[in-house]
């Protein structure tokens, strides 16, 4: 075995112990990610679900959206999407509508949606505005059951300082929808939540940032889950209302 070869091979070992690790704590194990994926690979390592970029702040679609779905369909994998608010560059409606298109084309519909404020998105100084971007956003996806999984399967992903400045400390509207919160201090747990936006504790959270798996820079993920580990890949494909994502 080469010098390279044993990295690689020490690097997924390092990766298949963590993933043990937060399954053993009551946690599954999960990634966040805008390249093109090999899902067979991430399959290998025991994780559990994946949630792919569909859209940028540009409100261009992924160039890899379509190729990714239809590999987690291939590999029996639950992914869901991200999608990066593109204030000022272009309609929510239209964004929306954009990655709805490639989700059919891919023949994998119906998954969760998280609206990503912890982007690159460059929000107007008005929170009314930003606000309203937003809702119009959840709109859209609740319009399109055909592509999403309709009312009830819309998300943020967000951080509390980078919310407040864009929403404002009082927005609390979508308290009830899922929440990924930002933490990237390599913990396998949700003990360091802070409260934002009306969330009390968050579904998911990104624990550790740029970390190469499967040849790709990717987040990795826990998420709550309230069923035995052995249950958690079926559980993911036949219960997307569970307390997870």
């Amino acid at each position: 075995m080469c010098i390279r070869d044993r990295i690689l091979f020490m690097k997924v070992t390092i990766v298949f112990l963590l993933m043990l690790c937060a399954t053993a704590l009551g946690y599954i194990n999960g990634i966040h990610s805008k390249s093109k994926l090999d899902v067979d690979c991430f399959h290998t390592i025991l994780m559990d679900y994946i949630t792919m970029r569909a859209s940028t702040e540009n409100g261009v679609v992924d160039p890899y959206l379509k190729y990714n779905l239809e590999q987690c369909v291939l590999n029996n994998m639950k992914c869901n999407l991200y999608i990066d608010p593109a204030y000022g560059k272009l309609e929510p409606e239209k964004q929306i509508i954009d990655v709805c298109k490639t989700v059919l084309a891919s023949g994998n519909p119906g998954h969760l949606v998280y609206i990503n404020t912890y982007s690159n998105t460059t929000w107007s100084k008005d929170f009314s505005l930003n606000q309203k971007y937003v809702e119009r956003m959840v709109d859209q996806i609740i319009s399109m059951p055909e592509c999403f999984n309709g009312p009830g399967l819309v998300g943020f992903i967000g951080i509390r300082g980078i919310w407040e400045l864009a929403f404002g400390q009082n927005y609390t509207r979508w308290n009830k929808k899922f929440l990924t919160y930002v933490n990237p201090n390599g913990r396998q747990n949700m003990n360091d939540f802070q409260p934002f936006g009306g969330w009390m504790s968050g579904n998911e959270k990104i624990y550790s940032y740029d970390q190469e798996a499967c040849y790709i820079k990717v987040h990795f993920t826990i998420a709550r889950v309230t069923t035995p580990p052995h249950h958690l890949r079926s559980t993911l494909q036949e219960q997307p209302l569970l307390n997870y994502h």
